[in-house]
């Protein structure tokens, strides 16, 4: 069985760890504005295991739809052989999940966080959702000015409170466009 671990920063800095203190404070926050949250990954239960990662990325997607959620949030950070590469990404694939995803990524962009763009991506995630999806890469461990936001609580704090937002502007738009 393969476990999905994520990437790691050179100073050891995990993605697993870091997605989720993330995923905590942006449940938390949708939780507050009434909504109803349904976590992939817990503190509790977060060594996901599968045969392979698509059969994990699959799983959590299948999920998704089991609950026939209104959006399939992801969080990730992300990497790069390039250190240079930094600032956060939104990813999107099928097209119910593209005015969410625009609307993320202006959201952030208008804020002045460092982006690094808006991306139609293919991923099995993607694939296998049949509910609206984005991920979210909140920066780039490779980068080490990157890694410094990404372990910065009022960073992350300020970069979730955005996207909470932002998703809070298309959800009633997604909720009964895909219903």
């Amino acid at each position: 069985k393969i476990v999905n671990y994520g990437c790691k920063s050179a100073s050891g800095v995990k993605e697993i760890d870091t997605v989720i203190d993330i995923s905590e404070i942006i449940g938390s926050m949708l939780l507050q504005s009434g909504a109803t949250v349904y976590f992939t990954r817990s503190r509790e239960n977060f060594w996901r295991s599968a045969e392979s990662q698509d059969n994990d990325n699959r799983s959590r997607a299948e999920f998704a739809n089991s609950k026939n959620a209104d959006l399939f949030l992801r969080i990730h950070c992300n990497w790069s052989p390039i250190k240079k590469k930094r600032g956060v990404s939104v990813l999107w694939y099928k097209d119910d999940s593209k005015k969410i995803a625009k609307t993320v990524y202006e959201s952030l962009q208008k804020s002045g966080v460092i982006v690094d763009g808006i991306h139609n991506q293919y991923l099995v995630g993607f694939e296998f959702a049949k509910v609206p999806s984005i991920l979210i890469e909140f920066g780039y461990l490779s980068n080490k000015d990157d890694e410094k936001l990404i372990t910065d609580k009022e960073y992350i704090q300020k970069v979730s409170e955005i996207v909470v937002a932002a998703i809070g502007e298309e959800l009633k738009t997604i909720s009964t466009s895909h219903r």
